[in-house]
């Protein structure tokens, strides 16, 4: 970041932004728009071991990831985001859409009704 430049905003620090707006338009976000941060854990199999750090630069990297679900409580419709899903590998030569085609985030469909709050504890 440059002198004088405003810090990098990231899709996965949504909830954060959304909380440093002004009371009126973070009423107005929170009207339109359920953000859920987590962090996902996972062991990687020995067996791809060497692919994830040649594709990430270490396991550590892939071992933990801050993960955002935000659903549109108009349309109910969501999307999931992490920083690894961005430097992911593209299959260009396989060009049949998907990560291919630029599509970065894992689109999901939430069925719970507008307005409510999900039973998970962490929420």
């Amino acid at each position: 970041m440059s002198a004088g430049s405003t810090p990098e905003r990231r899709i996965t620090d949504l909830d954060a932004l959304i909380e440093g707006l002004p009371p009126e338009e973070r009423e107005i976000a929170d009207r339109l728009f359920d953000v859920w941060a987590t962090t996902g854990r996972l062991e990687i199999p020995e067996e791809m071991r060497g692919w994830v750090e040649k594709t990430f630069g270490s396991v550590d990297a892939v071992r933990e990831q801050r993960i955002v679900r935000v659903t549109n409580r108009v349309t109910l419709e969501g999307a999931l985001f992490n920083e690894l899903r961005a430097s992911r590998p593209f299959d260009v030569a396989g060009g049949g859409g998907g990560a291919a085609a630029g599509r970065t985030p894992c689109a999901v469909r939430s069925r719970r009704p507008v307005g409510t709050r999900s039973a998970h504890p962490s929420r």
